[in-house]
């Protein structure tokens, strides 16, 4: 749908330039818009350079967050992480793995789906096991929810028997009574920035691409272990 949409405004020029939000490996919108030296931005990393794009640096923050949630004394750690398809989700897997590898921690990953049900059952089948994991981090705000539902019905508590780190910080307080520690994403500076770096190539499309990285920040509340509420 996206892609007959770009198609559509480069064959009537309705636009001066776009925006892409994706962190797509493959099968992504951007490739049509360089092909046609229309100027564009892209919300999320491109692997290969080739664009000009703003992000989070997924890496680093996947990185902080599995080593305060390790802080805890965490002794068997598992990640459930976004689909492999996502430039965001292997970002976020490399980040966990350079953690828990430095603190010499086994550590387990399981990819899904950013949904609740896919966290929830997936949380079921870990915490049922003869080595179930003391930390989970999670890909995402909304799988962390499911991770806390699963923990409540196999009378796990959190934190106390199982510490749970999220990502977004979308205050998933709405949907779960107990305060999710997680990764705080700059959203609405990735957007004011990306249309600062668009008017940029509007003005001049030869230019060098940019590619730049915004801060994140932990938001620490109950579910890690702290006493943040």
């Amino acid at each position: 749908a996206a892609r007959r949409l770009i198609e559509r405004s480069l064959r009537g020029r309705h636009l001066d330039g776009v925006v892409v939000a994706t962190s797509m490996i493959e099968g992504t919108s951007y490739d049509l818009l360089g092909d046609r030296d229309f100027p564009y931005v892209v919300i999320g990393r491109v692997p290969n350079g080739d664009a000009t794009w703003v992000d989070i640096d997924n890496v680093d923050a996947a990185y902080q967050a599995t080593i305060h949630l390790l802080s805890h004394g965490r002794r068997r750690a598992a990640m459930i992480a976004g689909p492999p398809s996502l430039v965001a989700s292997l970002d976020r897997i490399e980040g966990f793995r350079r953690a828990t590898e430095e603190a010499g921690i086994p550590a387990t990953v399981h990819t899904a789906s950013f949904d609740q049900r896919e966290a929830y059952e997936t949380t079921l089948e870990l915490l049922a096991g003869d080595d179930p994991p003391d930390a989970i981090f999670a890909g995402s705000d909304v799988m962390a929810v499911g991770i806390l539902q699963a923990a409540r019905r196999l009378r796990r508590d959190v934190p106390r028997d199982l510490g749970v780190m999220g990502f977004d910080d979308i205050q998933p307080d709405r949907v779960s009574p107990m305060g999710i520690s997680n990764v705080h994403q700059p959203v609405r500076d990735l957007g004011r920035r990306a249309v600062e770096l668009l008017n940029e190539r509007i003005a001049n499309p030869v230019a060098p691409h940019r590619h730049d990285l915004l801060a994140t920040r932990l938001v620490l509340r109950s579910s890690c272990g702290c006493s943040h509420t």
